[in-house]
């Protein structure tokens, strides 16, 4: 049996170029290493709802964050050019709402 899982997954490796050699466009190959990556990630989340009811506060806690920083890092680069001082206060800001969201959806 540790023989069998010691090898389980080597030709994963390979499979790129036996696909190229077949005749697959790059672009297809590209698709099925973007969608296994997804989808290796992506099966996970369930099972932390389901198993645990504070990994959905936990998880929503950490979307909120990921989606907050793209526009936060703009609004702050341009706050920065007005007002060092209020880009600061302005962070903080967005800090504690992340904190009371998470607060508030905690279930203990």
């Amino acid at each position: 049996m540790f023989l069998f899982g010691f090898g389980e997954n080597l030709w994963r490796r390979f499979l790129p170029k036996y696909l190229q050699s077949l005749g697959a466009p790059i672009m297809a190959i590209g698709v099925l290493g973007t969608a296994e990556d997804f989808l290796d990630g992506a099966y996970q989340h369930p099972g932390g709802w389901i198993e645990e009811g504070s990994a959905r506060s936990l998880s929503l806690y950490y979307l909120c964050g990921s989606v907050a920083i793209a526009p936060a890092a703009f609004i702050g680069g341009l706050l920065w050019r007005v007002s060092r001082p209020l880009a600061f206060y302005i962070a903080a800001l967005i800090g504690l709402c992340g904190v009371i969201a998470f607060v508030l959806t905690v279930k203990e």
